[in-house]
């Protein structure tokens, strides 16, 4: 009776070693489904801040070109005909006016010599 029960505990370590292996290998192809998934998302996230970039450097072009055309005295009416552009796209776009880099024009220099007279 020993050995039957002995054969029947070995059969049952055995059975539990199999179930454990198929559930390490479900649980395997889980995990490398996750990480593939996973991989996807950081893939499609870089592509896309390199997208952001492009996007960024090219709307600085076109900054760029719009400074050009109101240096060369062009109305900014006639600048957004010319670009096809509506005022929305001109005023994101347009680079800001020199005074507005500057901040407030400064005042006049007083006269210091004329205050100690």
């Amino acid at each position: 009776m020993a050995t039957t029960r002995t054969a029947d505990r070995t059969a049952a370590r055995e059975r539990a070693r199999q179930r454990r292996l198929e559930l390490d290998a479900e649980q395997i192809k889980r995990d490398q489904q996750v990480d593939e998934a996973v991989a996807d998302f950081y893939a499609a996230a870089d592509e896309i801040d390199d997208l952001r970039r492009k996007i960024a450097a090219a709307e600085q072009e076109q900054s760029d070109a719009i400074g050009r055309l109101l240096a060369l005295d062009e109305k900014p009416k006639r600048a957004q005909a010319l670009l096809a552009i509506d005022a929305a796209e001109w005023n994101r776009l347009k680079p800001p006016s020199p005074s507005t880099l500057r901040g407030a024009a400064p005042s006049a220099p007083s006269d210091a010599t004329s205050e100690h007279r």
